[in-house]
């Protein structure tokens, strides 16, 4: 496998808030760590790590039995001690604790969608092994780990689910598009990205390619001494529907929303359409310039930057954009981001969100039993939050024909426990 992401760690952030974006990869992350949960295609709680769970009338004590006789990668027994103390770490908002062999949860307030949140690659299951090297009980262990550059993960022949069929992946980071590209057309790599333009050409040269929903959001974020009239001076000047359409050749959706339509139902509801006029008419309380930063090694937020950029230029707005990390980028105001979707529950991704966004707002999030009151809550944590949504992109990948058995989720997930590869000929 290739990817364009530098992960520095294997193991999901405990604590979401320090944690710098792009540290972790989910899809490296659940071939190593199991989760509680896993969520099928139609966004319900199926077993993995437990095998049942119930819950208080009130939604604010949830017990999950564990499954029995599951290994750590080092031969030893997961414990639930071992489960607790993690599940504890990455969710500081909730009293976790082990009892006989199930995990209870506490809160204050209710959390109405507690099977979907443990199935969030932030809450993995870790235990700490000699030297505190992370240890998980997935379908593959990790054989080296070069932060950024290459992982080698070999099949758990102890796994509790059955020893994968492959015996190995191994994990090329930090290559562009079209490294990866060449690498697989020549037979180097079974499974790459690829961009949106590859993606309607692929069909036509035999490729088979890997599409999931829109999953991933491509964002604005404005640092906190940014007025507020030009954040939405530059919600307003931005042609979304434009940028989809020539950008991502309508693979994606445009969005003022933080969750996409196929999740929520209701996206529809927030704006997504330019507004130049309006947008002109705060340009006296705009700063005399703003610089819109990127990361260079994104093609599409580079593309997508200048497109943001021309939109500004045109509603009267004086931006210019910067690659990150670059002297012309120091001091930037605004960065485009991409936020990964946490989890096909709609409760579950909005939380994901809120921990990253606004994590004293997580308890709303929680609590919300209907649509109608998941949308107040997404409403509220945007109007606070310091982010211009502006379009959702699907996952996209190029599979090698001698893989088999290949199964995504549809937030792009991957299900490589029966995955095998067919030999080539003699």
């Amino acid at each position: 496998m290739e990817m364009r992401g530098v992960p520095t760690a294997f193991a999901p952030a405990q604590d979401l808030q320090s944690a710098p974006l792009g540290s972790t990869d989910d899809h490296i992350t659940l071939l190593i760590f199991d989760t509680l949960t896993r969520l099928d295609n139609n966004g319900q709680a199926q077993p993995l790590l437990a095998i049942s769970w119930e819950h208080l009338p009130n939604f604010k004590r949830w017990v999950f039995t564990l499954r029995p006789n599951v290994k750590l990668h080092n031969g030893t027994m997961l414990q639930p001690a071992t489960v607790a103390q993690s599940l504890q770490a990455s969710n500081p908002g909730l009293k976790v604790s082990a009892l006989a062999d199930t995990v209870v949860f506490e809160s204050d307030t209710p959390v109405v969608d507690m099977p979907a949140e443990m199935a969030r690659a932030s809450n993995a299951i870790v235990a700490k092994g000699s030297n505190n090297v992370p240890l998980g009980t997935g379908p593959f262990r990790v054989a080296d780990w070069q932060g950024g550059r290459r992982a080698l993960l070999q099949a758990f022949d102890g796994y509790w689910g059955g020893r994968p069929f492959l015996d190995a992946i191994e994990i090329t980071m930090g290559r562009a598009l079209r490294d990866q590209l060449v690498d697989f057309e020549t037979g180097k790599a079974d499974l790459v990205e690829c961009a949106a333009d590859q993606v309607r050409r692929s069909p036509q040269d035999n490729r088979k390619v890997l599409l999931s929903a829109p999953d991933e959001l491509i964002a604005i974020a404005f640092d906190k001494s940014s007025p507020a009239a030009l954040q939405r001076a530059v919600s307003l000047s931005v042609d979304r529907p434009a940028i989809n359409a020539v950008l991502l050749q309508r693979l994606g959706e445009p969005t003022g929303a933080l969750l996409p339509q196929w999740m929520s139902g209701y996206a529809f509801l927030f704006p997504i359409f330019a507004d130049v006029d309006r947008a002109r008419q705060l340009r006296s309380e705009l700063p005399n310039s703003v610089t819109l930063a990127y990361d260079g090694n994104d093609a599409l937020l580079r593309a997508i930057a200048e497109r943001v950029s021309l939109d500004a230029r045109q509603a009267g707005i004086p931006m210019q954009t910067a690659q990150e990390h670059t002297a012309d980028a120091t001091g930037a105001a605004l960065h485009l981001v991409r936020l990964p979707m946490q989890s096909s529950d709609p409760v579950a991704a909005l939380a994901g969100l809120a921990s990253i966004l606004d994590p004293a707002v997580l308890p709303r999030m929680r609590t919300a039993k209907s649509m109608e009151q998941l949308y107040d809550a997404e409403k509220s944590l945007l109007e606070n939050s310091r982010l211009v949504p502006i379009v959702y992109v699907p996952d996209a990948h190029l599979l090698s024909p001698s893989i088999r058995n290949w199964t995504e989720t549809r937030v792009g997930g991957w299900r490589v426990d029966d995955v095998w590869l067919e030999a080539g000929k003699p």
